[in-house]
């Protein structure tokens, strides 16, 4: 193949790959290189917008089917510690600077994990307060309720319902 046609190819295939249609990028979080399942937005008083990302548990590399495979990265800068898969909390009211308030692990000596997370106003529960509540998994095997009406520091509510963390 003639150099000039692949160039041509290839700046075309380049192009039609990084097109976009009604979206555009305006800022990024790495999620401390946490994947993530079911991210979740929840609008805040004062216009302030909240992400919640659940993240699947921790594996190995190419999930430990290759050979030496090694831990995927669990390090949270904001603790200075590894820490296992659970809930990242990214205020995102400014998108072109997403800011990462909090990671709440999982700490169940297995990966952790949190895939699934909604959130909601406490006005809308039977309790009706001005509290905002997270619900959460635990892993594969219970659901935990937070408040998280100050984002940067989720405090417990009911630690487990189902069966009880190891």
């Amino acid at each position: 193949m003639p150099r000039s046609l692949f160039v041509r190819m290839t700046s075309r295939v380049l192009r039609a790959t990084t097109s976009s249609h009604n979206i555009r990028l305006v800022g990024i979080n790495d999620l401390q290189a946490r994947s993530t399942y079911q991210p979740t937005l929840h609008k805040y008083p004062h216009n302030r917008y909240i992400l919640f990302a659940g993240h699947h548990a921790l594996a190995l590399q190419g999930e430990g089917l290759l050979p030496n495979a090694q831990p995927l990265p669990s390090f949270n800068p904001l603790t200075g510690n590894n820490e296992e898969n659970g809930t990242s909390i990214v205020d995102v009211s400014n998108p072109r600077r997403p800011q990462y308030l909090f990671h709440l692990p999982v700490p169940n000596g297995q990966g952790g994990g949190a895939q699934m997370v909604r959130v909601c106003d406490g006005s809308v529960l039977p309790i009706h307060d001005s509290k905002i509540y997270m619900l959460r998994t635990y892993a594969n095997s219970a659901h935990e309720i937070w408040d998280v009406t100050n984002p940067s520091k989720p405090v417990g509510c009911i630690p487990s319902l189902g069966a009880t963390p190891s």
